[in-house]
C-alpha cells in the first residue's frame, strides 16, 4: 500500500479505479528446457507464455479492471510467431467485448515498427508508440479518471533537476490519477547483478511479500523525484517497487520466466487506487512453469546422510503458487569430495532426490525436473594443486583469469579465432547466453582431473 498523493488535498477524493500492469509476456517465445520433462507436461512447457496470458485476461475481466497496461515485451517480433499474434488478437478482442481498454507500450522485443505492422487492432487498444505521444485520457462514465503517458530516461534527469514548488497550494496538484510507463533493463534495476543485491525484500500491508524495494541504484535515486502517481516499469527485470515523490514506481516482473536466471513465482500486478489516492498492489501468479535454484555445499568429509538432510532442508524452503504445473529445479553444488563426483551422475543422485521429495508435498503439487550445475570455486582456496608445479601454474592462471567474469570470457572468445573467421563474431555474441559460473567450475574441475589432484575416493555412506 502506497500513498499516491503526497501534497494533494485529502478533502477532494480521487475517483477510485483499478487496472492490471503486466510486462514481458514474450508470447510463444520458447522457454529454456532443463532436464527431462514428462510427456504429460510437454504441452505446458510449449504453451507456458500463452497460458499465462490467458490467465491475465481472465483476471482482468473477472475483477472488472478499468484498463490493462502492457508495458513492453508483449511478443518477440523476430520470432514471427503466428500463434503469438493469434493469441494477442483473441484476448484483446475478449477485453473489447467487456469494454476494457488496453494501453500498449512497445519494448525492445516488440518495437513500435512491429506494432505498426499489426493491422486492424481492436478499437479498445491504444498503442503509445513513442515518448512524443501526448498523454491519453482514461474515461469512465464521461469522467477522466486517469491519464497514461510514455516516459523516457531523459525525463529521469529532468525530474531530478526540477525542485518541488512549495509555494503552490496543495490543490494545485489535484488532477486525474497519472500513470506513466518507462522501459528499463536489468542494468538499470540492478547493475551487474541479476541476483538483485540492490533490493531489499519487504512485505507490504497488502500482504505482497514478493516486492523488493530498489535502494541504492542511480536509477532509483532519479526515480525518487518522479512527480507521477504511478510509474509502470516494463521490460526485462524482477518484481520490485520504489517510493517516489508522489507515488510509486513498480515493475511486476516477467509474466513467465524463460530460463533459470529468473527464478521464483511469476505473474502480474493488480492495482487498486482508493478515494484517498492510496495505491494497493497485489501480485497475481500466472506462470505455469517455474525455475528454481537450490545451492548445496559438499565437503570432503560430507557423508551421504548429511547430503540427504541438505536436500530435505532445501525442499522444505520451496512453496508452489496457484497455477504452477512444472518446476525446473537446478541443483548448484559447491565443494570437493567423492560425493560431488557421485552427484554429477543423474543415476546416482536420483534416489537421493526422490527421497527428499517425499519429505514435502511439493512433488504432489507440481511436476519436478532436476538438473545439476557445479559452482565456481576459487582455486586459490584449495590445497590440492600446491605440490605439482604444472598444476599450480594452471590453477594460478585460472584464478587470474577469473573465468566467471563476462569480460574474461569475452576476451577468451575473441582470441579463440582469427579476426577474419566468420564464426568469431557469433562466438562473442554467445557469451551473454553462457552460464559463466558453470564454465569456470568446469575449467577448475578439468584441471583437477587432468593433474590427478582430485581427493581420494572415500566412503559414500
Amino acid at each position: 500500500m502506497h500513498p499516491a498523493s503526497g501534497g494533494k488535498e485529502s478533502a477532494v477524493p480521487f475517483e477510485p479505479l483499478c487496472f492490471v500492469h503486466a510486462t514481458d509476456l514474450l508470447l510463444d517465445h520458447p522457454l529454456r528446457e532443463m532436464g527431462g520433462v514428462d510427456d504429460r507436461y510437454r504441452r505446458t512447457l510449449e504453451d507456458a507464455s500463452l497460458i499465462a496470458f490467458d490467465r491475465l485476461i481472465d483476471v482482468t475481466i473477472q475483477r472488472k479492471a478499468d484498463f490493462l497496461l502492457l508495458a513492453g515485451g508483449s511478443f518477440v517480433a523476430d520470432d514471427r510467431s503466428l500463434r503469438a499474434e493469434t493469441a494477442l488478437r483473441r484476448n484483446l478482442d475478449r477485453l473489447g467485448e467487456h469494454e476494457i481498454r488496453v494501453f500498449v507500450i512497445p519494448g525492445r522485443s516488440d518495437p513500435a515498427a512491429a506494432w505498426r505492422r499489426l493491422p486492424n487492432l481492436p478499437d479498445n487498444v491504444t498503442p503509445l508508440l513513442d515518448e512524443q505521444c501526448e498523454p491519453v485520457a482514461v474515461i469512465r462514465d464521461g469522467n477522466v479518471i486517469a491519464s497514461i503517458s510514455v516516459e523516457s530516461a531523459t525525463k529521469l534527469i529532468e525530474w531530478s533537476e526540477t525542485p518541488i514548488d512549495l509555494t503552490r497550494p496543495a490543490s494545485a496538484y489535484r488532477g486525474p490519477f497519472t500513470v506513466g510507463s518507462l522501459m528499463v533493463d536489468d542494468n538499470m534495476l540492478c547493475p551487474g547483478d541479476r541476483d538483485n543485491k540492490y533490493t531489499k525484500q519487504k512485505t507490504t500491508p497488502d500482504g505482497d511479500s514478493t516486492v523488493g524495494l530498489l535502494t541504492e541504484t542511480p536509477f532509483a535515486q532519479h526515480l525518487a523525484d518522479c512527480p507521477l502517481d504511478y510509474l509502470a516499469l516494463g521490460g526485462p527485470g524482477r518484481r520490485c517497487s520504489l517510493s517516489m515523490r508522489t507515488g510509486i514506481a513498480h515493475h511486476p516482473g516477467s509474466i513467465q520466466a524463460h530460463g533459470p536466471h529468473d527464478s521464483g513465482p511469476h505473474g502480474f500486478t493488480f492495482i487498486n487506487v482508493d478515494s484517498d489516492g492510496m495505491v494497493h498492489s497485489n501480485f497475481i501468479p500466472a506462470a505455469p512453469v517455474r525455475y528454481e535454484t537450490a545451492s548445496i555445499r559438499i565437503h570432503e568429509e560430507t557423508h551421504r546422510n548429511d547430503l540427504a538432510q541438505q536436500l530435505r532442508d532445501r525442499f522444505s524452503q520451496f512453496h508452489s503458487e496457484a497455477g504452477e504445473e512444472l518446476w525446473f529445479l537446478e541443483w548448484a553444488v559447491e565443494g570437493d569430495g567423492p560425493l560431488v563426483e557421485m552427484f554429477q551422475s543423474a543415476v546416482e543422485r536420483a534416489p537421493l532426490l526422490e527421497a527428499a521429495e517425499l519429505s514435502t508435498s511439493l512433488a504432489k503439487q507440481v511436476q519436478l525436473s532436476h538438473s545439476y550445475r557445479l559452482l565456481w570455486q576459487d582455486p586459490g582456496n584449495t590445497h590440492v594443486h600446491r605440490h605439482e608445479p604444472l598444476a599450480a601454474e594452471y590453477f594460478t592462471t585460472l584464478a587470474d583469469l577469473q573465468p566467471d567474469s563476462k569480460d574474461a570470457l569475452l576476451r577468451a572468445a575473441a582470441s579463440a579465432l582469427p579476426e577474419d573467421d566468420p564464426h568469431r563474431e557469433r562466438l562473442v555474441m554467445l557469451v551473454d547466453e553462457v552460464d559463466r559460473a558453470t564454465v569456470a567450475a568446469r575449467a577448475r574441475r578439468l584441471g583437477m582431473v587432468q593433474f590427478n589432484t582430485l581427493p581420494e575416493e572415500g566412503s559414500l555412506t
